[in-house]
């Protein structure tokens, strides 16, 4: 992690009620903008999981193993749009949905190398989660419980994984040359967050939790509220981390943006 000459402003102020506020406001100042990112995503990424759903129940093999990839295909780029969309809002970089479109080879490369991992990651931890219990034993309950741990750990670390992808498209994380940062930078760098502020992470995602579930449940919420939200509020969080390392300026002041976090050019 680097210091910049904002780093002492806000290295010891991480603070998840002032994230909140500047998340939700920044959603509502760009209320039209996230009502259109959520129904987006909800259509993009719920027509295509439906109908592979449905092949699923209905043991089409063959059109269930094409249509899953073009699935996973779509959410990563429209997950990766609507967090591009959100953080250039936020960051007051020309707000629009247009940003949703604006996805290169190497973003859409990298978007569907994240969302591959995160889906697979999770589903391992679950099943090892299921599997022992299923196996009604102390030993079972014990490595149950780890699994539990590492599954809370790993989806604290994951709501960091698209803005700072993003982040890393936008330039304002970069390698020692200039270059968008690899893949690897982006878990290793949500680990750093998750690890450096558990409480905060923690927090912040079960408030996140809080707030999705009646929205999802009633529908109307799901459709024009929730996605939208949820990439407002995890990206005010990772500017708020990169205003704590000094990489940016804080919302309340102006000036130029320092240098950009960087990464050794070695990096594989």
């Amino acid at each position: 992690m680097g210091t910049g000459p904002h780093a002492l402003n806000d290295a010891a102020r991480l603070s998840l009620g002032r994230t909140l506020r500047r998340g939700i406001r920044a959603w509502w100042d760009h209320l039209g903008l996230a009502c259109a990112l959520s129904a987006l995503w909800t259509i993009a990424v719920g027509i295509p999981t439906g109908l592979a759903l449905q092949y699923a129940t209905a043991a089409r093999g063959i059109v269930l193993a094409l249509g899953l990839p073009v699935a996973l295909a779509i959410a990563a780029w429209v997950t990766a749009g609507i967090h591009r969309s959100a953080f250039q809002a936020i960051e007051g970089d020309e707000p629009g949905i247009a940003w949703v479109w604006r996805t290169d080879a190497a973003l859409m490369r990298q978007a569907l190398g994240l969302a591959f991992i995160q889906w697979v990651v999770t589903l391992g931890l679950a099943l090892n989660i299921a599997f022992y219990l299923s196996l009604r034993s102390p030993l079972g309950l014990v490595l149950a419980v780890v699994f539990g741990y590492g599954m809370v750990f790993w989806l604290s670390a994951c709501q960091y994984q698209w803005p700072l992808l993003t982040a890393g498209a936008m330039g304002l994380i970069s390698r020692d040359d200039g270059s968008r940062p690899r893949l690897a930078s982006v878990f290793r760098n949500a680990f750093i967050l998750a690890l450096g502020s558990p409480l905060y992470s923690l927090a912040l995602g079960c408030i996140m939790l809080g707030l999705a579930v009646p929205l999802v449940v009633t529908g109307v919420g799901l459709v024009l509220v929730a996605p939208g939200l949820i990439a407002f509020l995890t990206s005010q969080s990772v500017r708020d981390h990169m205003v704590r390392f000094g990489m940016v300026a804080p919302p309340d002041e102006g000036g130029p943006v320092p240098d950009v976090w960087t990464v050794p050019k070695n990096e594989t």
